[in-house]
């Protein structure tokens, strides 16, 4: 059985668009976003960033990377999670992420 779970960033993210668009988008986007778990940080996520951070850092391949998506990223890695993003350049040097496309 897939669980699709939304980490908090990415929620924020979500939000955020509906929020620039309209109050009534930002209550329909909060609707969806009910149908999914989402799921928060905690401080064994911020141990894994640190350690993805540290290792892109020493491996010269933080150029370009956004903070936002190295917290998602490290999300994933917690909880061993196949991340789905439309953006898979934004992820592809980030060793053992799990990817797939929509």
């Amino acid at each position: 059985m897939t669980i699709l779970v939304v980490c908090t960033p990415v929620a924020g993210e979500f939000l955020e668009g509906a929020a620039f668009i309209s109050e009534d988008r930002l209550k329909e986007a909060l609707s969806f976003l009910r149908l999914f778990d989402v799921s928060g940080l905690s401080l064994q996520t911020a141990v894994q960033y640190a350690r993805t951070v540290a290792g892109l850092r020493r491996q010269n391949a933080l150029a370009g990377m956004s903070k936002a998506d190295l917290w998602i990223a490290a999300w994933a890695l917690e909880r061993h999670a196949t991340l789905a993003t439309q953006h898979r350049r934004h992820f592809s040097h980030i060793p053992e992420l799990k990817i797939i496309s929509y």
